[in-house]
């Protein structure tokens, strides 16, 4: 191809590409001097049919690192939480009762995080505004029907879950809550 040009002089090596058909022949030389980009070529090659992704790319970019920020901050699970909480195949369980915990609930508290840690395994739910606990989309009553879920036997609850203390900072019974 150019060795009847001016570029005839500069070769040193080649490779050699084997192909069924021509099919992708131009895309294949495009990529090739893209990647090569050689100096003598001041024609910068476009490919037929293709899309320009760096938008796209760059969206994801910020999403994915978005993610990793909120996971880090331990925002990322609680969304991920309320998101599950707003479908419609959330079930109620001990349908009736009122809320055990919806005494402690100030009315500027929307809704707050508890954890437990069971058999090495970490669990996370949310207590909604009226007191609810919302655990894999499932609304329980109170604490010990929530810790129920997980150990499948009888368990209290109050001393299976911990929550954040705002003063604090730190993971403490939420039996604390009923002790003032």
């Amino acid at each position: 191809m150019h060795l009847k040009d001016r570029h005839s002089q500069s070769w040193d090596k080649f490779s050699v590409f084997l192909t069924i058909d021509d099919k992708h022949l131009r895309e294949m030389e495009a990529l090739v001097i893209r990647i090569a980009k050689p100096t003598e070529n001041w024609i910068t090659t476009k490919f037929k049919k293709a899309e320009n992704l760096r938008n796209q790319f760059r969206k994801d970019i910020m999403l994915f690192q978005r993610r990793e920020l909120d996971e880090l901050f331990g925002i990322y699970e609680e969304k991920k939480l309320l998101r599950k909480s707003r479908k419609r195949t959330i079930k109620r369980i001990s349908k009736g009762k009122t809320s055990a915990l919806a005494p402690y609930i100030t009315q500027k508290q929307k809704w707050f995080m508890i954890y437990a840690n069971y058999k090495g395994r970490n669990y996370k739910a949310f207590v909604t505004r009226d007191g609810l606990i919302n655990y894999k989309t499932k609304l329980f009553n109170s604490p010990s029907s929530a810790a129920k879920e997980i150990t499948k036997g009888s368990t209290d609850g109050w001393r299976f879950w911990r929550y954040k203390d705002p003063k604090t900072g730190e993971l403490v019974l939420l039996d604390n809550l009923r002790k003032g």
